[in-house]
């Protein structure tokens, strides 16, 4: 994940940060945000949540990455319990379609 270069006082020093450091935090204050509405039945904040996760883990991790995939089957369960079946459909589909390719 990172590069190691030079020595400083015998230890060596991390010169770049972990390319997905943020989009991990990022992506984890949403999904656990959207969790928590989701629990409380606050279907319509949790949401945008959902898909902001979602959009930031496809693009860092892809979307067969396991923490996707479980950030995806959240979403597609929420739209299954707001009545939009098609939705979750197109979702999961979208899912059997990248993990078929791994």
């Amino acid at each position: 994940l990172a590069q190691w270069k030079g020595r400083l006082r015998g230890k060596a020093v991390l010169t770049e940060r972990a390319p997905h450091v943020k989009a991990l935090f990022d992506s984890l204050a949403s999904r656990r945000t959207a969790g928590d509405l989701d629990e409380l039945e606050r279907f319509a904040d949790a949401q945008p949540l959902y898909v902001r996760a979602l959009a930031i883990e496809e693009k860092a991790f892809g979307l067969a990455a396991q923490r996707t995939v479980a950030t995806a089957k959240a979403l597609a369960e929420l739209y299954r319990r707001t009545g939009r079946e098609s939705d979750a459909t197109a979702l999961e589909g979208r899912l059997q379609a990248a993990t078929a390719s791994r």
